[in-house]
């Protein structure tokens, strides 16, 4: 039998986050005013915000903004899976880097030290990356294309990855942000239910909520940006464990005066 004192166990000093919104919402400004150093994993298309305050030689950047779909010469688009090998690839290799307590290297030979918090920015877009990959992998082109026999595999192998990502990256004793959009809830009739979920993907929507240890929704109001901390009826996945008195509510717009979003939302001592 193996464990630790909850005031020991060193999962307890970390956070795992996932911050969804519709787009431009400060999603990225609250995620990367976290702890340095810090590692981002972007997968959005553009720049980055990043709070002024931060130093930005303390964060390492992996974009993979390359197109993971093409337009072809015959009226049609045409995937890639260079793209979603390489991501893959540099996942594991972050991942392995922090659990061993090790630097990362980069393919220059640039050492980067070990992150206390990695971010995995633009979620929903990786699983696109995953998607156009693997049809990739079976040589086709959309997931139209898929037959019935492989239908339910493919999509079962998709989930599978998603989920392994996800759980990979919570799991380690370091900081953990994911950041994705918003979509609207479908039910079985085709209509909408009026309740909105992170769009990470299919059955990934909730089990990402579930996995991490706080689920924001970022949105703004009246010139300033919030995160709401605590679920109703819209927004059921929101909350935030080992938190007491909380508000609902926390600003997090940006300003000279104030500590960074990260402190406002985390910063507190735990109860």
């Amino acid at each position: 039998m193996i464990g630790a004192t909850a005031d020991k166990w060193e999962t307890q000093k970390n956070e795992t986050v996932l911050l969804a919104a519709m787009p431009k919402l400060g999603k990225t400004m609250v995620a990367t005013s976290g702890p340095l150093p810090m590692v981002v994993v972007a997968c959005d298309l553009g720049k980055l915000s990043i709070p002024p305050s931060q130093d930005r030689s303390q964060i390492l950047v992996l974009p993979y903004q390359e197109l993971t779909r093409e337009m072809g010469d015959a009226g049609t688009t045409v995937v890639k899976k260079d793209v979603f090998t390489r991501l893959m690839r540099d996942l594991y290799s972050v991942a392995k880097a922090v659990k061993a307590g090790e630097p990362i290297e980069l393919e220059d030979g640039t050492v980067f030290p070990t992150p206390k918090t990695v971010v995995l920015d633009g979620f929903t877009r990786l699983n696109q990356m995953i998607v156009d990959g693997k049809l990739a992998l079976n040589n086709l082109q959309y997931t139209e294309d898929l037959s019935k026999e492989i239908r339910f595999n493919f999509w079962g192998k998709r989930l599978t990855d998603v989920y392994a990502v996800v759980q990979q990256f919570a799991s380690l004793k370091l900081n953990v942000v994911i950041t994705s959009w918003v979509k609207a809830q479908v039910g079985k009739d085709g209509g909408q239910t009026g309740v909105w979920l992170p769009d990470i993907g299919g059955a990934m929507d909730l089990r990402t909520a579930g996995v991490v240890g706080t689920s924001l929704l970022c949105y703004a109001r009246g010139g300033k940006y919030y995160v709401r901390t605590q679920p109703d009826g819209i927004y059921p996945w929101c909350g935030i464990r080992d938190r007491v008195g909380i508000p609902a509510e926390v600003d997090v717009t940006i300003t000279p005066q104030e500590p960074l979003p990260w402190n406002r939302i985390f910063g507190g001592q735990k109860q």
